[in-house]
């Protein structure tokens, strides 16, 4: 990786961080003996060093330079404690796309940490999830599908067949029992002449049946 300022058999390399999505894979290291960074595209194993502070000595003086990714971001945060500087490395794509993106001044020395807010990216997906469910509005006319009734149900007369049902046995019942009283008128009248024919003399019970008779069909020659 070839940094500056090193002690033969002394290891210059103070931290390491690694950048891990769906589309890259990169290490980055950071040495305490030059203003240095080097890149390493783990997929092609291609290389890129970078002077993070080109305008400033070794900006670490002899400390151990700490790199840090912003988890899910394009960011990685390098610091440098004997400049109380912090330097924040933008790598929108590949390591050809790593440039410094700001250089923060008055910054105490000390170590990084990168905290991912979950809680935040919670709200951020559920908010995602309900854009995406919307009410569909069919475009043609809508077509409503009726629930089937069960064999009990299909069977059970409506109220408006009942009271049909009703008023015709009603009417029924009304003729039957009209017919019914002229039977027994017309079995009355015939008993009564049957006791008013008996109790005639037999003259005019025989002029009476002659006249019977004479009411009834007669025989032409």
């Amino acid at each position: 990786m070839d940094f500056e300022g090193g002690t033969p058999g002394k290891t210059v390399v103070s931290d390491v961080t690694f950048i891990q999505d769906e589309s890259r894979e990169i290490l980055i290291v950071g040495a305490s003996t030059d203003n240095h960074i080097v890149l390493v595209d783990l997929k092609t194993f291609a290389t890129r060093k970078m002077n993070v502070a080109p305008g400033v000595a070794e900006s670490t003086g002899g400390r151990s330079r700490n790199v840090e990714w912003a988890i899910g971001t394009d960011y990685v945060w390098i610091n440098g404690g004997e400049s109380k500087e912090a330097y924040i490395l933008k790598i929108s794509g590949g390591i050809s796309s790593a440039v410094i993106h700001k250089t923060l001044t008055d910054i105490s020395a000390g170590n990084m940490l990168s905290v991912d807010n979950y809680e935040r990216k919670r709200a951020a997906s559920l908010a995602q999830q309900l854009s995406i469910v919307q009410p569909v509005v069919p475009d043609g006319p809508v077509v409503t599908s009726s629930t089937p009734t069960s064999s009990l149900e299909a069977e059970a007369p409506s109220s408006d067949s009942n009271n049909t049902q009703a008023t015709v046995g009603i009417i029924l019942g009304a003729l039957g029992l009209v017919a019914g009283l002229g039977a027994l008128a017309l079995v009355v009248n015939q008993k009564i002449s049957a006791t008013a024919l008996a109790n005639m003399p037999p003259k005019e019970q025989a002029a009476d049946l002659e006249e019977a008779k004479s009411l009834g069909s007669k025989r032409v020659n």
